[in-house]
């Protein structure tokens, strides 16, 4: 019987072992087209890598892995959940690079979980359908793709309701990404709420890197807002932060519910009310769902949208008009 192994693909390939070994790790240069000639020729032979070839894995797929080390955001709040759900149902995490995705091997890889931004999905396009395993978004719609979301719209409708219960009136909207699904459903959500209690809407205020959170409440307070209603994981520590720099007292000068972090939220000073988006809800239900998923691979995609909830604290008074 012929064993196929590192050797038997560098022949096939004319390459050197040393050459096939940087393809399956990633560490090292490799041209494009050798690395397409070697995976093609291991798909071929069905061969897999030897440190790949302890469990059958599912893929968490990034657009850089140092991403889930940088900003605290929405990937690094549920990547442990991810993890522990993989490793509960015996297979391997696997995390990898949108660049690398073509060293995917489908009899090995059963699903892939995508955490792509929405502005560069598109980039990567062709390598996902030329993926034949069933891929997953979580918080973010693509067609063709089993999506497992939070319902942001109704989120930010439930702070709207909360705040005007308090009497605000002036409510501002703050968002970490205005483009992405869930900044678009946030707007419509506000848009919807405002416009049914008869409040006038606010223009958005988005976060960008190359401001802080700083310049955002400030232009927050030139509009004389009450209240606002911080949207991401990512940008609530730095609002707490600019709160500080501004002076601004919380709830005395401004009213504000943010996105929930367990590690974080309660211990604010005074603790924020927050739009809890139950993430370990959203990972039970595709882990319920996902070896039903991998059992049918052309199954038509799964779209299912949880409801958000609201955890109140201390961060919200009543509204003092002058």
């Amino acid at each position: 019987m012929n064993i196929c192994n590192i050797d038997t693909i560098a022949k096939q390939c004319g390459v050197s072992k040393a050459t096939v070994s940087r393809v399956f790790t990633g560490k090292g240069r490799v041209s494009d087209q050798v690395r397409k000639l070697v995976l093609l020729k291991a798909r071929e032979l069905n061969y897999r890598p030897q440190q790949m070839a302890t469990r059958e894995n599912i893929a968490i797929v990034c657009e850089a892995a140092i991403d889930f080390l940088g900003e605290y955001g929405f990937a690094q709040v549920i990547i442990g959940y991810i993890i522990h759900e993989i490793n509960r149902l015996g297979y391997q995490p696997l995390i990898i690079e949108a660049s690398k995705i073509d060293s995917l091997i489908p009899q090995h890889t059963k699903a892939v979980i995508l955490f792509l931004r929405d502005e560069t999905i598109t980039d990567y396009e062709q390598q996902l359908k030329n993926l034949s395993v069933p891929k997953i978004t979580i918080n973010r719609m693509i067609p063709g793709v089993h999506c497992f979301c939070s319902d942001h719209a109704m989120g930010v409708k439930l702070a709207v309701a909360h705040l005007s219960s308090y009497g605000h009136r002036r409510i501002a909207l703050v968002l970490d990404n205005s483009k992405n699904w869930a900044g678009k459903e946030r707007q419509r959500g506000y848009g919807e709420a405002m416009g049914q209690l008869e409040l006038p809407e606010l223009p958005a205020f988005t976060y960008r890197p190359e401001f802080s959170m700083i310049e955002v409440m400030s232009e927050v307070m030139r509009y004389r807002a009450t209240a606002a209603i911080i949207c991401g994981e990512s940008i609530g520590t730095e609002a707490a932060y600019a709160f500080n720099i501004l002076r601004l007292k919380v709830p005395e000068d401004i009213s504000i519910i943010s996105s929930e972090r367990p590690a974080f939220s309660r211990w604010c000073n005074p603790p924020h009310t927050t739009i809890d988006h139950n993430i370990q809800m959203i990972c039970s239900e595709l882990f319920s769902s996902i070896e039903k998923i991998i059992a049918k691979p052309d199954m038509d995609p799964l779209i299912k949208i949880f409801p958000s909830k609201l955890i109140e604290r201390q961060s919200v008074a009543s509204v003092i008009l002058n």
